[in-house]
């Protein structure tokens, strides 16, 4: 019994430390948002898709790993840290181990893989910055034309990534359903063709039943899964091709690749992308589940805790109406607070709608008011 207990507490210790830790990279001789406007500018250069948020930087550095670095006014400059992290992708699957707890011990390697990963990306790539007698992160003049424009289309690179991984997790959220529906139906067919046969012989009435429930079952699950296909795939493939789109231009941009004759302008293909922002928000809120799994996990648990008080109280209203007023009592004050959690969810992500628009709008505004303005100078 305690060595079961060991093998769920010493993962979850080890989650805690090495999520929670901050380690110090150094300081740089420049204000914190310079500094990190300066590393984002840097890494996007090196093709890494870079979220920015006031005060921090997130790497994405790979499926399941990512990288937070943080930067705080010191002296005449900043203090850099970083924070071992993870995408939704990572998080889903240690929160799984975690509710699984016989599994738990699977996520010790997976935690230590992000750790030594976030740890290496750190030293080799966001460390120099900091060395004795190296210079700091220049960021981009707020107007220069390719800046803005490489800011940009590793933003929508960004975006359109995780609008095509919100709706692939919300197509695989439905064959899922599709398996379910197969198996319910194989349940309710089974039992059909095993009470309605006159049969006398058993074991031939359940073979009978078994293979009418089974083909049923499998006939059902493939119907559903075709039409989830025909109806999702096409979704996903506009949005794989954005993130493609995107990604191409950017490693046009920063040299990486030669323009193709037929290829738009790199202001075109912004101008077109930005009509496909409102597409890719409905994904994020489509995708819930696998951008904020946290939020969601602890959504369901209440909700299921507030249901099982609420059968609860129905099953003692007659022999223990004080005790029904209780739970039911406890019950609602679980359900509002699901409710609660879930408005906040819906305004965050809000909020970060907002902001994400208001950005792409800033960025390529000013990158049309510097190109006008170029083309007038000449």
């Amino acid at each position: 019994m305690w060595w079961q207990i060991a093998l769920v507490l010493a993962p979850l210790v080890l989650f805690a430390a090495a999520f929670l830790w901050k380690g110090r990279i150094g300081h740089v001789a420049a204000p914190p948002d310079r500094a990190l406007a300066g590393i984002a500018y840097a890494l996007r250069m090196s093709m890494h898709r870079v979220e920015e948020r006031s005060g921090s930087l997130t790497v994405r550095l790979g499926s399941s790993t990512a990288v937070k670095v943080i930067a705080r006014p010191s002296g005449d400059g900043a203090d850099l840290f970083y924070q071992p992290y993870a995408t939704p992708a990572g998080w889903s699957i240690l929160m799984i181990l975690f509710f699984l707890w016989t599994f738990a011990i699977i996520s010790v390697p997976i935690v230590l893989y992000i750790f030594v990963r976030s740890w290496e990306f750190v030293r080799y790539r966001i460390a120099p910055f900091t060395a004795p007698g190296a210079m700091p992160p220049v960021p981009p003049i707020p107007t220069e034309v390719q800046a803005l424009l490489i800011a940009s289309l590793s933003e929508g690179h960004r975006l359109a990534s995780e609008a095509y991984e919100a709706e692939q997790s919300t197509y695989h959220d439905f064959m899922i359903m599709a398996v379910v529906c197969g198996i319910a139906a194989w349940g309710l067919i089974f039992i059909w063709a095993f009470t309605s046969s006159a049969d006398p012989d058993f074991g031939r009435r359940i073979g009978d039943a078994n293979i009418l429930s089974l083909t049923a079952g499998t006939v059902v699950a493939i119907i559903v899964g075709l039409a989830i296909r025909a109806g999702l795939r096409p979704r996903l493939l506009l949005l794989k091709g954005w993130a493609d789109r995107l990604w191409g231009a950017l490693a046009t941009e920063v040299g990486w690749a030669t323009r193709g004759e037929s290829a738009p302008s790199t202001f075109e293909l912004l101008s077109e992308a930005s009509r496909e922002l409102p597409r890719w928000f409905r994904s994020f809120r489509r995708g819930g589940l696998s951008r904020e799994p946290g939020t969601w996990v602890v959504i369901f648990a209440v909700g299921i805790w507030a249901a099982f008080l609420f059968f609860g109280a129905a099953s003692f209203a007659l022999s223990a109406p004080f005790l029904a007023a209780g739970l039911a009592l406890g019950g609602l004050l679980l359900a509002l607070a699901c409710y609660y959690l879930y408005q906040g969810w819906r305004t965050r992500l809000d909020s970060e709608e907002e902001r994400l628009r208001s950005d792409w709008d800033h960025r390529l505004g000013t990158a049309r008011e510097s190109m006008e303005r170029f083309f007038k100078d000449l």
